[in-house]
């Protein structure tokens, strides 16, 4: 096409247009030679902050929805820094009488960087005059919509107003940045707020606001719904999850550096409610009851979510209504409840976790110095309390343990050393699990620089606990 050529694609409202414009989206222009400099440049530089940002959401497991918008933001961003760094170099000039020359011998019209932006896409949807009366425009003519663009500007301005009418959705876990904690520095141990352990009825305020925010932006792998699922799971069959927790936030009594959930933010969890134990009852009702009637089966009804479920200060009245919905729609079903044991210390938690038919409690140390380090607990409890409260379920509990490696705060940690294993081992020996589940990390951690154990050594501990007369899985 030769410059200003028009091809009407829909009647005289969407028309094919050639233009050319030095600048910006819909042909906004910096002048001068230095502006159109300044223009690309600036561009490169925010496309490659545009890209780390992007990785970053990826690795975190941000939402879909936000890393489509950042993705079409950068999309087309890239479109328009092509046409600015190359045309200039493999076009002639276009002009009004005479179409453009692909690769001309004599050189492109510009140099590297310099090059015209291409809009085609021209929607004169619109046309009239303003009224008299109107201040300013009052009988001039007006159009919409008079910009020419591309493709690279529909992608970035879709992509804005994506985020913008979502905003609230992709970005609400950020409310009251302003009193973010920054992340310890090497050598510093985050300070005692807490001396005692929390009983579910205080869970909200025994957490400690000296939880870790690295990486703000990180939601973590978090649930929308107090019932999600079901999903197939290796360890669990047909798995029903059931969520007690703040929906899009974690709130834990750990704050473990490996937890696909993220870091626990307890400042943003103290302004949420728990779901009540009524709401829980129902959506889980009305679950079981869709499956049922749907002839869909399910194994296991998983107490997991944003979380600690333990927390919940109804969790014993919460399971026994589980039991009740259970043995109505799917006897043969189990109940498996996944937790860090923190307050299995508690009559009524640990009267309720008996009820169930898997009570998964999390032991990933053998040493309090790796507790205290892979755990990193909220508030103050140490390996020989959880141990204790482990004892007194007298092996009807299953252990699982994820084993980890890696660096945090300018500290190394490894629990598969043969110092961390043997005393892990003594544990194992002494509480008799009727189970132990071995596992790796398997999705993004909110801590950097935190490694994924090699299947040989997980095999290799397994054997190790079998030796012990205890039987052993491991999920690689």
């Amino acid at each position: 096409m030769t410059l200003g050529q028009s091809i009407p694609v829909l009647g005289d409202w969407f028309i094919i247009h050639f233009t050319e414009n030095y600048g910006m989206a819909f042909g906004l222009e910096f002048s001068g030679e230095y502006g159109k400099l300044i223009l690309s440049v600036f561009r490169i530089v925010a496309v490659l902050f545009i890209g780390w940002y992007l990785y970053r959401l990826i690795r975190k497991n941000a939402s879909p929805g936000l890393i489509a918008c950042i993705s079409l933001i950068m999309a087309g961003a890239i479109g328009n820094i092509i046409d600015s760094a190359f045309y200039g170099l493999i076009f002639s000039e276009s002009l009004f009488n005479q179409v453009a020359e692909f690769m001309p011998e004599a050189g492109g019209y510009g140099s590297f960087l310099h090059g015209k932006v291409v809009d085609l896409f021209y929607f004169p949807i619109i046309r009239g005059t303003f009224p008299s009366w109107m201040p300013f425009w009052g009988d001039q003519q007006f159009l919409f919509f008079r910009p020419v663009f591309n493709v690279a500007d529909s992608a970035i301005t879709l992509g804005v107003f994506w985020l913008i009418i979502f905003q609230k959705k992709y970005f609400s876990h950020q409310n009251n940045s302003n009193s973010l904690l920054p992340e310890p520095k090497n050598g510093e141990q985050k300070p005692d707020t807490v001396n005692a352990l929390p009983t579910p009825d205080r869970a909200q305020e025994a957490i400690s606001l000296d939880s870790i925010d690295k990486d703000e932006d990180n939601r973590g792998f978090l649930f929308e719904q107090i019932i999600f699922g079901p999903v197939k799971s290796r360890r669990l069959g047909i798995s029903l999850g059931v969520n007690l927790l703040p929906l899009n936030i974690k709130h834990c009594s750990f704050n473990c550096l490996y937890c696909e959930c993220g870091w626990t933010k307890a400042h943003l969890a103290q302004g949420k409610k728990l779901h009540a134990k009524e709401d829980v009852r129902d959506a889980l009702d009305m679950k079981l009851s869709s499956m049922r009637d749907a002839q869909k089966p399910v194994d296991t009804i998983t107490f997991a979510g944003n979380g600690e479920p333990t927390l919940h200060p109804d969790f014993a009245a919460i399971i026994d209504d589980a039991i009740i919905l259970r043995d109505k729609y799917f006897p043969s079903a189990r109940i498996a409840v996944l937790s860090n044991a923190s307050l299995a210390g508690n009559k009524e938690v640990a009267s309720a976790l008996m009820k169930i038919e898997q009570n998964i409690l999390k032991l990933d140390a053998g040493t309090e110095e790796s507790f205290q380090t892979i755990n990193n607990p909220s508030f103050n409890i140490t390996l020989s309390q959880v141990i204790e409260n482990l004892k007194q379920f007298r092996g009807q509990m299953i252990i699982q343990t994820l084993f980890v490696r890696g660096t945090y705060a300018g500290k190394h940690f490894d629990n598969t050393t043969e110092k961390e294993v043997s005393a892990w081992l003594n544990h194992i020996d002494s509480l008799k699990p009727k189970l132990v589940m071995i596992y790796p990390i398997a999705r993004a951690t909110p801590a950097d620089h935190v490694e994924k154990v090699e299947d040989e050594t997980l095999r290799s501990i397994a054997k190790r606990v079998e030796a012990l007369g205890v039987q052993t899985e491991v999920y690689l």
